[in-house]
């Protein structure tokens, strides 16, 4: 089913999560002037809906009424979808998606140029502190040229210094 037919003010996930809200064990008490206290699962919360806050943070995060401002919206007697942020309503989906947009061809459709490929760019470590990169990068270079020095080698064998291993790797 598009969304163009959809009958409801907002979008079909978020009404189930707004639904998801409304079923919860909150109690909310009246605070004056669109404010509330809310008891939840012994905690406390404090519900503004003028503000449309929550002591929980989550409506001010994402826009949609956690269940504590749902209970105290119900309260209230209002519906919660009023309380929903615009960017979650049917019109504003259909409003941003109205436009078309253009499928991309495949890699064997690409036009072929005369120019040269673009490179990645260049990374220079010149200006940056990193002391312990190039420390890093040495300990691996000494372990790699005692590895191609003991390359015929078999472990046990040679001056028994190192048997194989490097005596210190700082990585």
């Amino acid at each position: 089913m598009g969304i163009e037919k959809y009958t409801s003010t907002i979008c079909p996930k978020i009404e189930e999560k707004l639904e998801v809200n409304k079923a919860r064990d909150c109690f909310a008490h009246f605070a004056g002037e669109f404010k509330f206290e809310v008891d939840c699962h012994d905690q406390t919360y404090m519900v503004d809906l003028k503000a449309m806050t929550c002591g929980c943070r989550m409506w001010d995060l994402i826009g949609i009424p956690c269940m504590h401002a749902v209970s105290a919206i119900t309260l209230n007697k209002q519906k919660p979808d009023e309380y929903i942020h615009p960017c979650y309503t049917r019109d504003t989906y259909l409003n941003v998606y109205k436009y078309m947009i253009n499928p991309i061809p495949g890699k064997h459709d690409w036009v072929e140029t005369s120019t040269d490929p673009i490179q990645p760019p260049v990374m220079s470590w010149e200006g940056r502190n990193c002391m312990w990169l190039e420390e890093k990068v040495q300990v691996l270079l000494l372990v790699g040229e005692e590895e191609e020095e003991g390359a015929g080698e078999v472990e046990g064998e040679g001056d028994g210094s190192h048997q194989g291993q490097p005596e210190v790797m700082v990585l």
